[in-house]
């Protein structure tokens, strides 16, 4: 499975473009968008946006993360996680903030706590399944 890295700053932004697939996990220091597709996993020390084109297939890790495409697997996000309208997402989510636009596919569990809670090994876990009707 091929890697790719970024070694910069937080002030780096990798873009994957819509057209563009990447078979192996993504790993970077900064911002990263997709608006292609990575078969694999994605990790970001910054920012991590999906467009409505984008596809993830393994899961995504980053500070905070906005949905507007699909994704199968984990979502550990360290801050605020937004699903989009157009958001697909099948699998389990870890987030402090959680937003849920009306239209959004989740299929899975969340857990949500803050940094008190993180210190008090205790979490909230509730489960959603929440699919539009538009469109269907």
């Amino acid at each position: 499975m091929k890697l790719i890295k970024t070694n910069h700053n937080n002030d780096s932004f990798s873009i994957i473009a819509a057209g563009v697939t990447i078979d192996g996990n993504l790993r970077s220091e900064g911002v990263v968008r997709i608006d292609g597709v990575v078969n694999g996993t994605v990790v970001a020390q910054g920012d991590v946006v999906v467009g409505s084109s984008g596809v993830v297939t393994k899961g995504v890790h980053g500070k905070n993360i906005t949905i507007g495409g699909k994704i199968s697997g984990s979502v550990k996000c360290e801050n605020k996680l937004t699903l989009e309208q157009t958001s697909q997402l099948r699998g389990d989510i870890s987030a402090k903030i959680l937003v849920v636009e009306a239209g959004a596919s989740f299929d899975g569990h969340s857990s949500m706590s803050s940094a008190s809670d993180s210190q008090n090994s205790e979490s909230v876990n509730t489960q959603y399944n929440t699919h539009s009707e538009a469109g269907a």
